[in-house]
């Protein structure tokens, strides 16, 4: 995470103090969010290869956060962990997708995503058919009856997930948002009213 860049993000002048004192206390309040962060790249092997651009180790991508917390790191470990034990578990695939123009693959992928697995992992690059799998993964529930909802993590990839599958589809921070309010229910899907293709 860039400190700087989300404190100036967040904080906003207070009227009566200058700019050089600003400037200081942003930096100041920056170097204690640092020591109190946890070092993704730690620098404990003298030999471990590093690029010369940024002197990071050459595994983290340049783009990468430098620092995150123990709460971050408490909540990946807790999920990671949830979806070990999750692949423990038998396949449930669905046994009634329907394959149409889909390739072996791609319907194996689909009667997974439609199956009955808590927890189902999909990786193929640009081009291999991904949203055309996803498509029939979701027409197989709702020939059954059945609801389907897209979360992703950008508005972006809500809109496409909605033209492309025609399923009802929002953001992952918005679902989050209209689950916390405590003055009232959240929407009739989840979260906020859906958007339509």
């Amino acid at each position: 995470m860039d400190v700087l860049e989300a404190l100036t993000d967040t904080l906003r002048p207070k009227p009566g103090i200058g700019g050089q004192r600003w400037a200081q206390i942003l930096d100041q309040t920056a170097d204690r969010v640092l020591q109190l962060s946890i070092n993704l790249d730690p620098t404990l092997d003298p030999d471990a290869r590093r690029r010369k651009s940024d002197d990071r180790s050459i595994w983290i991508e340049p783009v990468s956060g430098h620092h995150t917390s123990t709460a971050v790191l408490a909540q990946e470990e807790h999920i990671l962990t949830w979806a070990l034990d999750q692949h423990m578990a038998d396949p449930k695939p669905s046994t009634t997708v329907d394959a149409g123009r889909l390739d072996l693959l791609q319907h194996d992928a689909a009667r997974a995503v439609a199956g009955r697995d808590r927890f189902v992992i999909i990786v193929g690059p640009a081009g291999t058919g991904k949203t055309t799998m996803l498509k029939a993964a979701v027409n197989d529930p709702r020939a059954h009856g059945q609801n389907v909802y897209a979360v992703p993590p950008t508005a972006k990839a809500a809109r496409t997930l909605a033209t492309e599958t025609g399923m009802t589809a929002d953001t992952v921070a918005n679902l989050v948002y209209e689950w916390s309010q405590p003055d009232r229910p959240p929407g009739p899907n989840g979260g906020s009213p859906p958007r339509r293709p």
